[in-house]
């Protein structure tokens, strides 16, 4: 064992100290995945540190939630549509506001208390997600994603309209 090993070995046993298996294993799972994050990127957001920016729909990280993470092993269908629909709701690409966030939960529990920040929300709601048996899963995520793809086929009419509108008017 070389020099460089052995401190790495002693880095992640202090570790294990301080943080969880499961988030050194799902750390080390971004590491081997996406490569070392960025360090001027915020780890929570995904954004460089000290940028602004829009609250709305901002992306929290490219982690993924544990409820996601513990479907790996025993359900792996599960796993692959819930870690698919875990990292648009992070990027902010599905459900991109608060409001939509709790809308479509308490949709599929009336009880559903997203929290008071999208980081919040998110797991939250991919728990309640992972809690359902896969049939209504697939129909549930379906919805939400049908929702997004009719959002953006409005913003496309609109669109439409505007070029049609300001075209007339350059006439």
């Amino acid at each position: 064992m070389t020099d460089s090993i052995s401190k790495v070995i002693k880095k992640i046993s202090r570790m294990r100290v301080h943080h969880s298996e499961d988030d050194i294993r799902a750390a080390m799972r971004q590491i081997l995945e996406g490569g070392f994050p960025d360090r001027n990127r915020d780890v929570n957001t995904g954004r460089h540190r000290g940028s602004g920016g829009s609250k709305r729909g901002k992306p929290l990280s490219d982690g993924v939630s544990r409820a996601v993470l513990e479907l790996e092993g025993s359900d792996p269908d599960k796993f692959k549509m819930l870690s698919s629909f875990d990292r648009l709701l992070r990027k902010g690409d599905v459900l991109k506001d608060m409001r939509s966030l709790r809308e479509f939960g308490q949709s599929i529990d009336k009880s559903f208390e997203p929290g008071k920040a999208r980081k919040e929300a998110v797991p939250r709601l991919v728990q309640l997600l992972a809690d359902m048996p896969m049939d209504r899963l697939a129909t549930v995520v379906e919805s939400a994603l049908d929702k997004e793809r009719r959002r953006a086929d409005t913003d496309d009419d609109y669109q439409a309209l505007a070029n049609f509108l300001m075209a007339k008017r350059s006439k």
